[in-house]
């Protein structure tokens, strides 16, 4: 049962980074897509929302 648990929270962190660093790619914030994988939604439904929104290009980016 332990080693299920420390699969589970392993797999978790890494959709997560995953959902991460899908979001870093299409101009998107990485590290809130990472948190919300984390703790507000699930890594795969994070995945599934990245893969149907569309690339922000640079120039539409906002920011100082």
């Amino acid at each position: 049962m332990d080693f299920a648990i420390v699969v589970l929270i392993i797999g978790w962190l890494s959709g997560s980074g995953l959902a991460g660093y899908v979001a870093e790619r299409k101009g998107r914030s990485g590290p809130g897509w990472f948190f919300g994988a984390l703790f507000l939604f699930s890594p795969l439904l994070a995945l599934i929302a990245l893969g149907a929104l569309p690339v922000v290009p640079k120039a539409e980016k906002g920011g100082a």
